[in-house]
């Protein structure tokens, strides 16, 4: 069903269930940007990727760390770092500007791991980062 939406719309009402009060909602619209993900796995359009940019800050919010977050709530966190895993491999290497933000995620070291093993011209942007937050300059 989520390959017959465009990928527009779905933006739309995903970046709309991100930012709402309800844990439920927020993982299903999470599990519902994997989805759409996973089934144009044989080709994003220009559009496509124009539009699934847009998704970037949005889960960046959802999935930088809350004190005292819930167990709901950190699945969420973590299934929007999985979220920006799957849009990096198809988008991170031509919009280094708009996945640096993913760097500034408090589990950046998470991500460093993750990402390193799918996009490495991205991974050195992050061991750049992760340097200069360790002081090395």
């Amino acid at each position: 069903m989520v390959a017959l939406i465009s990928s527009d719309t779905l933006v739309g009402v995903i970046t709309k269930l991100l930012t709402n009060s309800s844990d439920a909602l927020r993982r299903k619209a999470v599990e519902l940007v994997n989805a759409h993900i996973q089934a144009l796995r044989a080709g994003f359009s220009d559009e496509e990727k124009k539009s699934l940019l847009g998704l970037v800050t949005p889960l960046v919010n959802v999935a930088t760390l809350k004190p005292n977050a819930s167990q709901e709530q950190q699945i969420i966190q973590q299934s929007a770092l999985l979220s920006l895993r799957l849009l990096a491999k198809v988008l991170a290497a031509e919009n280094v500007d708009v996945f640096k933000k993913v760097s500034k995620v408090k589990q950046w070291y998470f991500l460093y791991q993750v990402i390193s093993l799918s996009l490495p011209s991205y991974s050195s942007l992050l061991a750049l980062n992760k340097r200069k937050h360790l002081g090395f300059h």
